[in-house]
């Protein structure tokens, strides 16, 4: 006759301290993972919200996790702050003599969310171009075999920080003197110092002191300056702003930096 009881799995005290360690190991790895702002099921992707953590954190200088600066220690809290401007909530960056750049970590497929949407209000400064910039980082598109020099990748991280997310690409988009230079795409001239392209969304000493909402798409400039790249690999790792050093100190106002499909 069959004996209807069942065997129970002998379980050995030895093993599962070292199994609970393994599993508690393995979630304080994930946890210390970096932080990235991922895209919505509908497809978008909020760069820049003005509210929760972002608000909190710039209070006390701390950034939220998944948002980077770089520059001098503290010059966060000094020059970067939420505020309301012509009643927009926006991001207020103040420039000085020291260079910095706060960006947000992004997981994005570049092809996937391509444009990008923002507003922005800067104040008068100097001739030239505008010292507040905004900057995109790229990564993935390299051909099998293709390489970034060193030389490169250590000049771009001299000219916008060197903490910023793991990028082989990145775009510069400027506001220039004459309103005539509006949309103008310059390729990187690495003999002359330019490593980074720059494409001109907005010009004329005229428009400053205004809201102006803006709209590009990444895709289209991406294959105009890196046409041998694989675009269906690209990823946007980081979108923010950077403040040149070095200038009279300026005002910008940025807000509703979006990507969408």
């Amino acid at each position: 006759m069959q004996s209807s009881a069942r065997l129970i799995p002998q379980v050995n005290v030895y093993r599962t301290p070292v199994i609970l360690f393994l599993l508690l190991f393995c979630l304080g790895a994930c946890a210390e993972q970096k932080q990235t702002t991922t895209v919505e099921p509908e497809g978008r992707l909020p760069v820049l919200d003005t509210g929760g953590a972002l608000t909190s954190g710039l209070a006390v200088g701390v950034l939220p996790k998944d948002w980077v600066a770089t520059g001098p220690t503290g010059i966060v809290k000094k020059r970067v702050s939420v505020v309301v401007q012509d009643g927009v909530k926006a991001l207020k960056i103040i420039t000085g003599s020291e260079k910095f750049s706060i960006v947000r970590r992004t997981r994005a497929m570049l092809l996937a969310t391509p444009y990008l949407n923002w507003s922005w209000n800067l104040s008068t400064h100097g001739p030239g171009t505008h010292p507040i910039r905004l900057i995109i980082g790229f990564r993935g598109g390299l051909r099998d075999g293709a390489k970034i020099e060193k030389t490169w990748r250590q000049k771009v991280f001299a000219d916008i920080g060197e903490k910023l997310p793991e990028f082989d690409r990145s775009l510069s988009v400027t506001w220039e003197d004459s309103a005539l230079q509006r949309g103008t795409l310059f390729l990187p001239a690495p003999k002359e110092g330019k490593l980074m392209p720059r494409y001109i969304v907005r010009g004329g000493r005229e428009n400053y002191g205004k809201w102006w909402p803006e709209f590009i798409d990444l895709g289209d400039l991406y294959n105009q300056v890196w046409p041998d790249d694989d675009m269906s690999r690209v990823q946007v790792t980081f979108i923010g702003v950077a403040a040149s050093g070095g200038q009279v100190p300026t005002t910008g106002f940025l807000s509703e930096v979006t990507l969408t499909r």
